[in-house]
């Protein structure tokens, strides 16, 4: 983005500036080295004119060279002090690059030199989003939205106001957010795969669908679009329509994290385990701390490769940041204390149960498979508390484990068995029992 010098200063300048101004503006959109140059011989003309160093400085942001930006839009400012378009791009840049408290401060400035400019008060919910203050946020989105009405830019806060909201548990406040964005902005692609996201959430798996497609029609290079959709077919089990989003999606961007997860968990529901490890631990390397549960799912990977420390390993650090707040910590559990004793340490793995016992819920179903794993009952005694399917497919998987840890093969098998014939087939204990069978 080139801006005019403005006529004023142009009718002033001498020739030279004049040609100057004409060859910057006449560089490509994205020749920035061309920009660059001739807002640089500009400057060495009339190193007085604030509005070369702020042309430049947007060049220089385009091209990433932030810190050369920042120098420009700074010297445009000590130049002319009033200079609002400097202070908001400026704070634009140490938004980048997290440096919330400079481009809070510039946000304020900018406002206070220009209290309707709807841009700044969006910028600045940005910020105050980033730095963990929604309310003052919210208050910002409402007011960029009460300042640009219904013209066309609104969208942005629109679909601003629609994150934070969603954040803070995709109320259908966001909803509607997304709706008007795309209403201002019908091109808008990141407003559609938010609003599909919102679809995920309500089970409306064709909606989502829909606009995930629309997204990827409008933006063919948006990771995001490919990853959502991915996740819509990996839960109605299309797991090889979904590695092929999830796989599109790390192309377009192979530092997704996001999709690395997600591709790990399709993996491993096809029994690709190999694969599935890999990409956890692809997912960690660019964020360990994307979640806890992929520690878990890492885990079950290792078990069913009956890499058992690895599983324990992997099982402690997951209980380590997650403690027992997650719902399936319990599972999680369970999987490290059966790694430990197929690796024939029962010493260690009685010692595991034993001191989470102390801090399961006593009544819960999960605490009753762990008690008899703790020897605090028979499996007849499990299999009779097991009053539904569900618990009925896990205690037949995990009684059958116990059993093949003990080397009664024969008998592990007709639990195994039970769980093919019977059981969920959604449940990871499914799974485990298949694996079980092929041992």
């Amino acid at each position: 983005m080139i801006l005019l010098l403005g006529c004023a200063i142009a009718s002033q300048a001498q020739s030279p500036v004049q040609d100057l101004i004409k060859a910057a503006l006449a560089c490509p959109g994205t020749d920035y080295e061309c920009q660059i140059t001739n807002f640089t011989k500009i400057i060495e003309l009339d190193p007085k004119l604030p509005q070369a160093y702020f042309n430049r400085g947007i060049s220089f942001r385009s091209k990433g060279s932030d810190d050369l930006a920042i120098a420009d839009f700074t010297k445009a400012i000590e130049l002319k002090p009033d200079y609002e378009r400097a202070y908001g791009i400026r704070s634009n840049v140490y938004l980048k690059q997290g440096k919330f408290d400079l481009a809070l401060a510039d946000l304020n400035k900018a406002i206070q030199l220009k209290p309707d400019d709807a841009v700044a008060y969006n910028d600045r919910g940005l910020t105050y989003r980033r730095m963990g203050n929604k309310d003052l946020a919210l208050a910002d989105f409402d007011k960029a939205i009460q300042l640009y009405g219904d013209s066309p830019g609104a969208y942005l806060p629109y679909y601003n106001r629609g994150l934070l909201r969603c954040s803070q548990g995709c109320a259908e406040l966001s909803f509607a957010d997304y709706n008007k964005a795309i209403q201002l902005n019908p091109n808008f692609a990141d407003a559609y795969v938010e609003r599909g996201a919102v679809y995920d959430i309500k089970r409306r798996f064709d909606l989502a669908v829909a606009d995930y497609d629309k997204a990827i029609q409008l933006q063919p290079d948006l990771p995001r679009a490919f990853n959502g959709r991915g996740w819509v077919s990996h839960q109605q089990g299309l797991y090889d329509r979904a590695i092929a989003d999830y796989t599109t999606a790390i192309r377009i961007d192979p530092k997704y994290a996001t999709a690395y997860c997600n591709r790990g968990v399709a993996y491993s529901e096809i029994g690709e385990f190999d694969r599935a490890i890999a990409d956890d631990t692809k997912a960690l390397e660019l964020d360990p701390n994307l979640n806890d549960e992929i520690y878990r799912s890492r885990a079950l990977a290792y078990f069913h490769k009956t890499d058992y420390e690895n599983v324990y390993r992997d099982t402690v650090v997951y209980l380590k940041r997650s403690g027992l707040k997650a719902k399936a910590a319990p599972y999680g559990i369970m999987i490290g204390y059966l790694g430990l004793r197929k690796s024939g340490d029962t010493t260690r793995a009685d010692t595991f149960i034993k001191g989470w016992l102390k801090f399961v819920t006593p009544g819960d179903w999960s605490t009753q498979v762990l008690k008899y794993f703790d020897g605090q009952m028979t499996a007849d005694e499990l299999l009779a508390l097991a009053d539904d399917n569900n618990k009925q497919t896990e205690a037949h998987a995990y009684i059958g484990e116990i059993l093949l840890s003990e080397n009664k093969k024969a008998e592990a098998f007709e639990h195994f068995n039970w769980v093919k014939n019977n059981g969920n087939k959604k449940f990871v204990e499914y799974h485990i029992s298949l694996e079980g069978l092929k041992r």
